[in-house]
């Protein structure tokens, strides 16, 4: 079976890297199609002899670049369509291969809670209107958490029937603990996009709130519109606090083995959560307001820890505890129990589920 990958980008994001661990280890030939532009992720596919299209057709071009999609679906004999973005664009396009190719499957696929998926405000329902229609004409709709499968049924009005939960994964056999051991300082990691919604301005916050800040080191992977105001805040703390900015990396798994601590502060309903995985299967505990799917992934106090508030303070308060509670037994086996748990999100698992949708 040929499975094409609609998206937007091919920059660093949950998205783009969970499609390139599917395309790993699916069995069919899984096609990446990138309607906006490349990137690190989409280069890296290419260089694993992944199919990777990258349109780069102008804005307001958007007939050209639907023609050329339907041709390139036709001459690879494409079977099925995952359309990974819920933008009018992305819609407008796998729905009009759809028209002209109609046995070809359509899954409509929902990477984030309903209240995320679609703009507020004047755009709110120019977007609702196609995401009526794409979910009216798709075969299937996959939802990544139950948070995203029951929020969208309700705020969409979906046929409960036709969406399927299927989790995100990452590869186990890829993600594995390293050799870390704890030293003077608690070694925390943040991985991830940096805007407001993400919450490292409160993790930032909390670290300079800490009974003891220089017993704690912070690391953050990523990049986005947050960047220099995060390195201010840094800079303009009341205590001298250690955070280190790496900017986008592709290293994520030995990073990820730097660290006592994974911390997710994310303020908004996250739909999942793959960094998270990723770190549980390092064996790296995870810290996470309670927000979302969080805690169909984090089982507090078993696998990490989940702060009820999402406030500074109260962020300030676990990690003021985790301090302490690095190197003892049950810290080990918190490590242990992560890494077990994150089996259950093996990407192994996603792509069963997925193919059952395909037939």
């Amino acid at each position: 079976m040929n499975v094409l990958h609609l998206q937007l980008t091919g920059n660093p994001g949950g998205v783009v890297t969970l499609c390139r661990s599917i395309a790993r280890v699916s069995k069919n030939c899984n096609y990446m199609y990138f309607l906006f532009s490349g990137g690190t992720v989409a280069d890296a596919m290419a260089k694993e002899n992944v199919p990777v299209v990258i349109s780069n057709t102008p804005r307001f071009q958007w007939k050209k670049s639907k023609r050329l999609l339907l041709k390139y679906c036709k001459d690879n004999q494409i079977g099925v369509i995952l359309c990974h973005s819920n933008s009018p664009i992305a819609i407008t396009h796998a729905l009009f291969v759809k028209k002209y190719i109609p046995q070809i499957k359509v899954i409509m696929y929902l990477h984030g809670a309903a209240e995320n998926i679609i703009p507020h405000g004047i755009k709110y329902l120019y977007h609702r209107h196609f995401v009526n229609k794409m979910k009216d004409a798709a075969d299937s709709i996959v939802a990544i958490s139950k948070y995203v499968n029951k929020s969208c049924v309700d705020q969409f009005d979906l046929n409960p029937l036709k969406v399927h939960t299927v989790y995100n994964g990452v590869d186990c056999n890829l993600y594995v603990p390293g050799n870390h051991n704890p030293g003077n300082c608690m070694e925390l990691i943040y991985v991830g996009r940096l805007f407001p919604a993400k919450g490292v301005h409160i993790l930032i916050d909390a670290i300079a709130k800490m009974d003891d800040p220089s017993k704690v080191r912070l690391t953050v992977v990523g990049i986005g519109p947050s960047l220099n105001e995060l390195k201010k805040q840094v800079q303009n703390a009341e205590r001298p606090i250690d955070v280190k900015f790496l900017g986008a990396r592709m290293d994520i798994q030995e990073l990820l083995n730097t660290a006592d601590f994974f911390v997710h502060p994310a303020i908004l309903n996250e739909g999942f959560g793959i960094t998270l995985i990723e770190a549980m299967a390092c064996g790296v505990p995870c810290i996470a307001f309670n927000k979302g799917a969080i805690p169909e992934i984090i089982d507090s106090g078993k696998n990490g820890f989940i702060v009820q508030s999402d406030c500074a303070e109260a962020l300030a308060a676990q990690l003021n505890a985790c301090v302490s509670f690095i190197g003892t037994k049950e810290y080990l086996d918190m490590k242990k129990q992560a890494r077990e748990d994150a089996r259950k999100f093996d990407i192994r698992n996603t792509v069963s589920d997925l193919e059952k949708l395909y037939c």
